[in-house]
């Protein structure tokens, strides 16, 4: 998983399957599913992804630009076992890449506020927002969360610091994946 949180069927989170971005989903029939993109990563560049869930619809964005949708199982709850950037809660699965700013918000956004922020550093206050982690440090365990109650990230595992220069949102040192961000 590259952002979100796996176990048992209450599976939500950005992702790769099979070479593409997807996002993984409770489908109305069945366990847990991923709506593929279409789009393969290339090394050495930058996208943007965004899952959305309107509490029907779960949608699929890749550099602002809707790429799959689905709908959601109607008693469908999310995992409460924790969220995860860069692996996954109950398979041990890593995401082979690096990952430069999370950010969670309590509504569903549409294709042009994230075409609007996704390349600007955001100030943490901004109404709806309630996680954003921004990942600047360049080095340590911790990564910090600029919205109240400033949830503090843990990097576990294989996690490491790598200088990346400029991603669309500025120069920011970035983490390597195979680490995780444990919310305490």
């Amino acid at each position: 998983g590259i952002f979100g949180s796996w176990a048992g069927c209450a599976d939500w989170g950005l992702a790769t399957l099979d070479g593409e971005f997807g996002l993984s989903i409770q489908p109305v029939s069945g366990c847990s599913d991923t709506l593929l993109s279409g789009v393969r990563p290339t090394e050495g560049t930058w996208y943007h992804l965004a899952g959305t869930y309107d509490g029907n619809n779960a949608s699929l964005y890749v550099d602002g630009v809707l790429t799959a949708s689905g709908q959601v199982a109607a008693d469908y709850q999310g995992t409460a076992a924790g969220v995860w950037i860069g692996g996954e809660v109950c398979c041990g699965a890593y995401f082979d890449g690096v990952v430069d700013e999370v950010r969670v918000w309590n509504a569903a956004r549409q294709a042009d506020g994230l075409q609007a922020t996704m390349n600007a550093r955001l100030q943490g206050d901004e109404p709806g927002l309630l996680g954003y982690w921004p990942m600047e440090e360049g080095s340590g365990a911790t990564t910090a969360d600029l919205t109240a109650p400033a949830r503090t990230g843990t990097l576990v595992g294989n996690a490491r610091w790598v200088p990346l220069g400029t991603s669309g949102s500025g120069s920011s040192p970035g983490l390597m994946a195979q680490y995780l961000l444990s919310i305490e």
